[in-house]
């Protein structure tokens, strides 16, 4: 088990959770989003996506920017808003591949696995399982793991050992459906089974359990 093979395996998870959008929609809290979740925090990034227009032609700079601030106009960062990403379709005029949606995850969840280290010091040492449901976390709540999930990061980090069926509990994201919410604690409860089961084993192999 490698930290590569819970890369592609939180891949595969985030690809069926956050699905891909080709064009920029805005997210539950206002942000202009694009493809597999992947946030643009002002105009300026929009400028570093590969984005075309319905022929297939490159977008300038300023039309990528144009359409971002055509999107952040709708309603203002922060806002709450419950409108399907489907609802953006009409109204967009650039677009990116599937490739591109999925370039953007790629750079997105190697970036959140250098902030998961930061934040979970063992993390590199978890199984893989857990590394799955971390990565899967943090791409939706980014650094609000640490500052919001405080007990659920209290559970990890414990200098007796990460409690994976605590974190388990106190796992659920709201704005979630049950069905990824429960995919992740499933992760954590099995990352519990396999901590129990090696700590056995060690009990086992012990030279006060061989004497």
């Amino acid at each position: 088990m490698t930290l590569a093979n819970a890369k592609l395996r939180a891949q595969t998870l985030l690809a069926a959770g956050e699905g891909a959008t080709s064009w920029m929609y805005l997210d539950t809290v206002s942000q202009v989003t694009i493809g597999y979740g992947t946030m643009m925090p002002n105009a300026a990034a929009a400028r570093d996506l590969d984005l075309r227009d319905k022929d297939g032609k490159r977008a300038t700079a300023e039309e990528k920017e144009a359409e971002w601030k055509r999107l952040r106009a709708i309603s203002p960062a922060g806002a709450a808003r419950n409108v399907k990403a489907t609802r953006y379709r009409d109204d967009a005029t650039l677009f990116i591949s599937q490739d591109e949606a999925l370039r953007l995850m790629l750079v997105k969840l190697d970036a959140f696995v250098e902030d998961l280290r930061k934040i979970y010091p063992g993390f590199d040492r978890f199984p893989e399982d857990a590394q799955v449901a971390l990565i899967d976390m943090i791409y939706n709540l980014g650094w609000k793991i640490k500052t919001v999930f405080v007990s659920f990061t209290k559970a990890i980090n414990n200098p007796k050992g990460p409690d994976w069926k605590l974190a388990a509990a106190q796992c659920r994201r709201p704005q979630l459906s049950d069905t990824r919410n429960n995919d992740v604690k499933e992760l954590f409860l099995a990352a519990a089974r396999q901590a129990e089961f090696e700590r056995r084993n060690q009990l086992l192999n012990s030279p006060t359990m061989l004497a």
